[in-house]
This record gives structure tokens, sequence and C-alpha cells, in this order.
């Protein structure tokens, strides 16, 4: 769209970790604000703390989800152009 590329390294590759750490700062919102409301806060000055910590723990698990599909539609690329290499080589040999 640009020309060239924005990011030098491709962003889908970072989904991994990216993924990883909002699902760890997704629950550990959550379970702040568990001991929060377990203690006495009332749920009404909790709930968008709660609602955060679902939303980052699902854009997380998203993100993991959609990192370990780029990993396997990469392979299963890689492993069309090798097999086709290996076909015309064994077909060019007869």
């Amino acid at each position: 769209m640009f020309g060239k590329p924005v990011f030098k390294t491709p962003l889908e590759q970072e989904f991994g970790w990216m993924g990883l750490l909002s699902v760890v700062a997704g629950l550990a919102i959550g379970i702040v604000s568990l001991v929060l409301g377990l203690s006495g806060w009332e749920i009404t000055r909790l709930w968008l703390y709660l609602l955060g910590g679902a939303l980052l723990t699902l854009v997380g698990v998203q993100l993991v989800i959609y990192w370990i599909l780029i990993r396997v539609l990469g392979e299963l690329s890689q492993r069309e152009l090798l097999t086709n290499k290996d076909l015309n080589g064994l077909f060019s040999e007869e």
C-alpha cells in the first residue's frame, strides 16, 4: 500500500508473544478485581476492570490462535513448494 513494508519483520510473526502478554495481563486484572470484589468493593466499581480483563484475555487467545494458524499455513505452503520441486526433479530424470 505504501510502496515498502511498514515493519522490518512482518507483524504477524509477533502475534505469539503479544497474545501471551495480553492473556497474562487480562488474567492479572481479572484476579486483582476478583480479590478486590471479595474484600468488599462494590461490583459497580469493578465492572469496567473485569470487562477489560476479559477483553484482554480473549484478544490474547485470538492472537495466539492466529499465530499458530499463520505458522501452520506457512509450513504447508513450503511443503507444497518442496513437493513440486521433488516431483519436477523426479520426472526430469526419467
